[in-house]
């Protein structure tokens, strides 16, 4: 005879119901290495299946080559929500607030060591406990289940600041249609996102040859410049002017080596002067 399951079992039960987990993707400094990927594995993903839910998280799905719409269709299109503002990432709190605006049921969850957010403290969260002991963990996948299946079920919890305040809802047209411009302001904010991931994980890396408060070097090829993560060949521009100023071709301690094709020059730029402060690889004024 086949064994009986037992009830707290995290077998799928999924029926066609998604949960988008939005939740720290990178190693942070304050976590062992792994550290978040271990919470989804064995506390959040089983809580999904136990709620119903088939669970996704964003780098699981990049469909296209425009990352940001991937995961703003999963935050607008998905029946539920699981959000992690441990650590307090800047770009899972980005997401929220984008889960938010529309007002779509949301369960938010944070570790024990992750102080509270003001601007959030007034939407129910649940706390979990981020040693991730056996105990802990099947106390943590117990709360968690719980708190799906009750926002699922009661419409009338409070899932955003939007709802709390009984402002309008944001809505969705049936298509979206992206011109030029929207394109290219969609890949820089993939850019800017993809770089708060490279700091949240590389800033404090030990490999680090020339360090000073404005270069850093993270290997041979790349270097947080102005606290942007960069590359050899990369094309610089001056912040103030949007003016072009070169492609990097070498770092040193102290400053940085421009290639002016334009003119067939040769720029460098010391880190005391003020015009290094103006140095970005952006070229589109906000």
């Amino acid at each position: 005879m086949a064994a009986s399951k037992k009830p707290n079992e995290t077998e799928s039960k999924a029926d066609g119901k998604t949960c988008f987990v939005v939740m720290p993707i990178a190693d942070h400094d304050s976590y062992e290495k792994g550290h978040f990927k271990r919470v989804y594995d064995h506390v959040i993903a089983p809580a999904c299946k136990a709620a119903g839910y088939k669970p996704v998280r964003a780098d699981d799905v990049v469909k296209s080559n425009h990352i940001v719409v991937d995961i703003l269709k999963n935050l607008v299109n998905s029946e539920m929500v699981v959000c992690d503002i441990s650590s307090r990432n800047p770009n899972v709190l980005y997401e929220l607030g984008l889960r938010h605006a529309f007002n779509l049921p949301t369960v938010l969850i944070k570790d024990f060591k992750t102080t509270d957010i003001f601007d959030i403290s007034s939407i129910r969260y649940t706390s979990y406990n981020e040693d991730l002991r056996i105990d802990n963990v099947e106390k943590s996948i117990k709360s968690i289940t719980k708190a799906i299946i009750d926002t699922a079920s009661n419409d009338d919890d409070v899932n955003s600041i939007v709802q709390l305040l009984g402002v309008t809802k944001a809505t969705t047209p049936d298509k979206i249609e992206l011109d030029q411009g929207q394109s290219v302001i969609l890949a820089q904010l993939e850019r800017l996102m993809q770089k708060v991931e490279d700091t949240q994980q590389i800033k404090h890396s030990r490999y680090s040859e020339i360090r000073d408060e404005q270069i850093v070097q993270i290997d041979q090829k790349s270097f947080f410049v102005n606290n942007e993560h960069v590359s050899l060949g990369d094309e610089f521009y001056f912040s103030d002017t949007h003016n072009y100023a070169g492609i990097l071709t070498g770092v040193s301690r102290g400053s940085v080596i421009l290639y002016n094709p334009r003119n067939e020059s040769n720029l460098v730029v010391n880190t005391f002067e003020e015009r290094f402060e103006r140095l970005t690889t952006n070229p589109i004024p906000f």
